[in-house]
């Protein structure tokens, strides 16, 4: 697929989610409604266009998300990255 093409299908198609009963996968309709509002293709209507980050932090995806510990770093990371070296160095 050409650029140009790949351009055209991100600006005009719609976004589609796999089947759950098919696929057997679940995601909530609220991590439905955040990648909708993220990816709405009215910049002025996606997420965070009319209050900046406090619209996307304040979804419903993110309602039991004590932000304070996250910002004070007493959230233990789920996910912790193997760093093979220190690229700050270079």
């Amino acid at each position: 697929m050409s650029q140009e093409a790949y351009e055209q299908k991100v600006l005009n198609k719609t976004v589609s989610f796999p089947d759950r009963e098919k696929y057997k996968i679940k995601y909530s309709d609220e991590l439905r409604d955040l990648i909708l509002g993220l990816l709405n293709k009215d910049p002025t209507q996606r997420l965070g266009a009319k209050n900046d980050y406090l619209e996307i932090k304040e979804h419903a995806v993110f309602k039991t998300v004590v932000w304070d510990d996250i910002i004070n770093k007493k959230v233990e990371a789920t996910i912790k990255p193997v760093i093979k070296e220190d690229l700050t160095k270079k």
